[in-house]
Formats: C-alpha cells, sequence, structure tokens
C-alpha cells in the first residue's frame, strides 16, 4: 500500500540530507525545452562509485562527458522515461572510464505544472559484484555439469531427503 506523501511538508534540509548521504548514485536531469537532457548533479555517492565528479558533469548532456557508446546507451534509457512520461526500472552494463560496470537504475520523470516532463531522477546501484557472483556460479555450474556428464559411470545425487535431484548421462 502506498501513503501519499506532500513533498512540500518536508524541510529542505531534511531532503538534502537524503541527497548527500543516502548510499546509492543519484542524479538530476533537466529536460530543456528543446528537449536536451542536462545534468544538474550528482550525489557524492554517485561521484564515490563512477568517478564522475559533479564540476564534470553540471550543465552537460551524457555526450560531452562519456564515450560515444556509453552516452547513448544511457540516454536512451533518459529519452524512453521521457517518452514513456513514468518511472522506468532497469539493469545496464557499462563502461566507466575503461571499466565494466552493472548498475539496476531507476528513472523517475517530474513534470511541471502544464505536464511537460521538465525534470528526471535517477538512482542506481553498483550490482557489479552481484553480477560476478552469477557468473562465477554459472560457470561453477557448467563445470559441474560437463565433469558429471564426462564421469564413465553412473552418478546420481539427492536432496537431504533421499529424493534424486539430477543425475548424469551414464545413470540414465
Amino acid at each position: 500500500m502506498t501513503i501519499p506523501v506532500d513533498i512540500s511538508d518536508f524541510d529542505t534540509n531534511l531532503l538534502f540530507a537524503i541527497y548527500e548521504y543516502i548510499d546509492s548514485a543519484i542524479f538530476l536531469i533537466k529536460v530543456t525545452p528543446d528537449d536536451r537532457l542536462v545534468f544538474l548533479g550528482v550525489n557524492p555517492a554517485h561521484e564515490r562509485m563512477t568517478g564522475l565528479s559533479s564540476k564534470l558533469v553540471v550543465g552537460k548532456t551524457t555526450h560531452e562527458f562519456l564515450d560515444r557508446a556509453t552516452a547513448n546507451a544511457v540516454e536512451s534509457n533518459y529519452r524512453k522515461c521521457l517518452q514513456l512520461e513514468k518511472k522506468i526500472e532497469y539493469e545496464e552494463e557499462l563502461q566507466i572510464f575503461g571499466k565494466t560496470t552493472w548498475w539496476q537504475t531507476r528513472l523517475i520523470p517530474v513534470k511541471d505544472e502544464s505536464g511537460r516532463v521538465e525534470l528526471i531522477i535517477g538512482a542506481s546501484t553498483n550490482v557489479s559484484a552481484m553480477k560476478k557472483t552469477e557468473r562465477d556460479a554459472l560457470h561453477t555450474s557448467s563445470f559441474m555439469r560437463y565433469l558429471l556428464d564426462t564421469i564413465p559411470f553412473p552418478v546420481f545425487y539427492t536432496d537431504p531427503r533421499g529424493l534424486i535431484t539430477g543425475f548424469n548421462d551414464m545413470y540414465k
């Protein structure tokens, strides 16, 4: 259940503290009247996680501070949010300063009085460690399957209740 909250009831200092101290990469993008997407700022967690400082990004589009491929990738998601005029969430792989990173991102459009999206609020979590763990688990699982299937005699394994949960080709 969602409880509606009137953000105007909050003290500006509280909102500033959330932006400054939350441990998620938060970024603000202004949608100009000619539909350019210009960064208004990134919070300290964003700076720490990406290496992109506010000084580097403020007043610029992604194409002014990221390589072309990365800028195209992130901007396409910003444009999707702008076009749909609703919150979107996605996972993406990005190259930042030559390093591969994975992000879980949420984009939230903010409309002005006329109903035009004037701002996009982004919040991202670096999930690179989780993706590495997933890849390692998949590799281990694939290796175990290969190992089981190459053993020249029947092998099966059971759950704690003794029910067979898997077997190799020789067991068939």
